[in-house]
């Protein structure tokens, strides 16, 4: 069978009749040489192989993730729940209720709720209690027979503050914001911070007379690491209530992290811009130039969440950003910068095609 004309209709002219004749002739072609050129199938006897191959892959799969979960997940999830549960419990008895001579006692429980490095305070849940011994005589008793409601009035110096309880009322918690006394969030993820709570309580009536006091001390902050330390002054009569703050170990883990990601994406978009700038990857591959820029310029807005996606992370501006942050935007932008101006430089528009360039082909 042969036929002659042009191949391509798109050739052809707009008033040439033979167009319908020569698209049925262009796709008789196709179909002969399909024909002669089948694509390659996959045999039956291929078949098993491929099931090994594709069971080979997926225990493959499962193997790297037992490991990983059991390797790296695991231990983290651990450590995680560990700092969760755990109280930083430190319980101080003052001499006075150390032996058989004490006539009243308070217990106070600290319970550190949250803490907010921004504005250098944290919240407490302050618990008091008050009891009387057999040694107290009856018109002198702290709490009613019950211990429900305070017989005697009594104040507590807490912090910076006095704070009063009346008789005939029961013992309201308190719960206060304090201020840290030092700490600075630029430091992150490495800050610490500190503070002491002074701890006093007396009668109304009698400043004079004392009342001991045992503290108890914890706190329930994932994110924090709190280690408090409880002193007293015997001449005083004083607690004091040390609390020294961090960040946790998973914390300051995900934050260095973190930091190592922006870091390995700078440096990739950066070796890709090196690529195109001076070994003229684009000439090899000129329709992959656009698109990387695209992506390189978004990268560039959106490693922005990156760096927020760090747990408790001050505003932009902490040690954190200058150990990569800053670098690693620089990186980008000049990347972004150079690889787009390399590519205006280096366009060229193509040859104009040439309209009498349809030639007729015979096929036999």
């Amino acid at each position: 069978v042969a036929f002659s004309g042009n191949l391509n209709p798109r050739c052809a002219s707009p008033g040439d009749d033979s167009e319908p004749s020569l698209r049925r002739q262009y796709k008789l072609a196709i179909f002969r040489f399909r024909r002669l050129f089948p694509a390659q199938r996959s045999s039956p006897s291929a078949s098993p192989n491929m099931n090994l191959t594709f069971f080979r892959k997926n225990l493959i799969a499962v193997i790297v993730f037992v490991v990983v979960t059991v390797v790296i997940i695991a231990p983290l999830s651990q450590l995680y729940v560990t700092e969760s549960d755990r109280y930083p419990d430190n319980v101080f008895l003052p001499p006075s209720l150390s032996d058989n001579s004490w006539k009243h006692g308070i217990d106070v429980i600290i319970k550190i709720v949250s803490v907010d490095f921004l504005t250098s305070t944290y919240r407490v849940h302050v618990n008091l209690d008050g009891y009387d011994s057999i040694n107290s005589p009856v018109n002198e008793t702290l709490m009613d027979q019950m211990g429900l409601f305070v017989k005697r009035p009594f104040s507590i110096f807490f912090s910076e503050n006095t704070y009063s309880f009346d008789a005939k009322k029961p013992i309201s918690p308190l719960d206060l914001t304090l201020n840290f006394i030092s700490g600075d969030p630029s430091y992150y993820p490495f800050d610490t911070w500190f503070d002491q709570i002074p701890i006093l309580a007396f009668f109304t009536n009698n400043s004079n007379e004392y009342i001991p006091v045992s503290v108890r001390a914890m706190g329930t902050i994932p994110i924090t690491s709190i280690n408090p330390l409880i002193l007293y002054n015997s001449t005083t009569a004083i607690t004091t209530v040390s609390l020294n703050m961090a960040r946790s170990a998973t914390t300051k883990g995900f934050s260095l992290f973190i930091i190592i990601i922006m870091w390995l994406l700078a440096l990739g978009v950066t070796s890709v811009a090196y690529e195109i700038i001076f070994c003229g990857r684009e000439v090899i591959l000129p329709h992959i130039q656009p698109p990387i820029m695209a992506a390189t310029a978004a990268l560039l807005f959106a490693i922005v969440n990156v760096r927020n996606a760090q747990p408790g992370v001050p505003p932009i501006g902490s040690l954190a950003d200058i150990c990569g942050y800053f670098w690693n935007v620089a990186l980008i932008a000049v990347s972004a910068f150079m690889m787009t101006v390399c590519w205006v430089w280096r366009w060229a528009p193509k040859p104009a095609e040439n309209k009498q360039s349809c030639q007729t082909v015979e096929t036999k």
